[in-house]
């Protein structure tokens, strides 16, 4: 049995009970432990680079497009997770053109599916490839990137952000469980997606980025208990800042590491929920051909259409047009 596979099949203790933190800290042990193994050194992309190859730019719309596949086929959030750090890995790895980037990025979710176990078929993903490369182009992009990244026959569970974020609200809710109960595991794991849309905080270890995400919504919390005059909760804060130091003690997290990676997360953030620049264009790169025409047009008649169901085209712009405020 592999070390993941070791420490995900552990018990969870109860949320109340301080004397079950050991396992928790030993879970968390086992995911520092081999983070470093799935955090690709995201400026190799830049070094060497020639006209038509990927550029962090076009990986951050790669890794957006991704994104909108979980969303679209309503996968769990690992799987976006797992397909962005194989992505990150195969470009670190091997210098690509971008002309087929969409299709590397659409392997890898495909991967994913396979290895997670995933109710999809590769006719439900190439749904959406708007024809730019066809079902063998997908499966032969597949294989590259299995075997560039040695995954064939591999039984090793890759731990992501996701995983060590989940550690680390259990580890709170042991400690400081008032505080706790007021970070929304899904919304925190939501602005984690947007950070790995951004390459400038893909690029730190995936503890950092976590611990960074939870320190700024204290910092929120703090912020909002200062405007309000309320004391109530300031105990309860002050309790859950304690309990971050000792965190970072145990994750072995420089402040140096820290400071940086929040200006640049707090930076991304700032984003969240508002109307983004490039929505338009994500609009229009991802949105499925038959959709993309809009309802009058006449060629329309001449496209093979999955559905008709008129709530499906809603949903698509909505889900590209709300791609920052979800």
């Amino acid at each position: 049995m592999d070390r993941g596979s070791k420490r995900r099949g552990r018990p969870l203790p109860g949320a109340h009970d301080d004397t079950n933190i050991k396992p928790i800290l030993f879970n968390l042990e086992e995911a520092l432990a081999v983070e470093s193994l799935y955090r690709p050194n995201l400026l190799v992309i830049q070094n060497d680079i020639r006209p038509g190859e990927v550029t962090l730019k076009a990986r951050d719309n790669a890794v957006r497009l991704l994104r909108f596949m979980k969303v679209w086929f309503d996968v769990p959030e690992r799987a976006f997770f797992i397909s962005v750090t194989y992505l990150d890995l195969f470009l670190q790895r091997t210098k690509v053109q971008e002309k087929y980037l969409k299709c590397v990025a659409f392997a890898c979710f495909y991967l994913v599916t396979v290895t997670e176990r995933l109710s999809l078929s590769i006719l439900d993903i190439m749904s959406i490839a708007q024809n730019n490369f066809g079902k063998d182009d997908l499966n032969r992009m597949a294989g590259i990137i299995q075997t560039k990244l040695g995954l064939q026959g591999s039984s090793t569970e890759i731990t992501t952000c996701a995983d060590i974020l989940k550690i680390y609200l259990q580890y709170f809710r042991c400690t400081t469980p008032t505080f706790t109960e007021k970070l929304n595991e899904d919304h925190l794991m939501k602005k984690l997606e947007v950070l790995m849309t951004d390459s400038n905080c893909a690029f730190f270890r995936p503890s950092a980025l976590v611990f960074t995400l939870l320190r700024l919504e204290v910092d929120k919390n703090f912020s909002h208990t200062i405007n309000n005059r309320s004391t109530s909760h300031l105990e309860d804060i002050l309790s859950f800042v304690s309990a971050l130091k000792e965190l970072q003690k145990k994750s072995k997290l420089r402040t140096p590491e820290l400071v940086k990676c929040s200006q640049l997360a707090s930076k991304v953030l700032k984003q969240y929920g508002k109307p983004h620049p490039n929505t338009a264009h994500i609009r229009w790169t991802c949105i499925p051909d038959q959709y993309r025409m809009g309802p009058f047009s006449s060629n329309l008649g001449s496209i093979e259409e999955k559905t008709t169901e008129p709530v499906k085209e809603r949903n698509v712009y909505l889900c590209q047009t709300n791609m920052y405020h979800t």
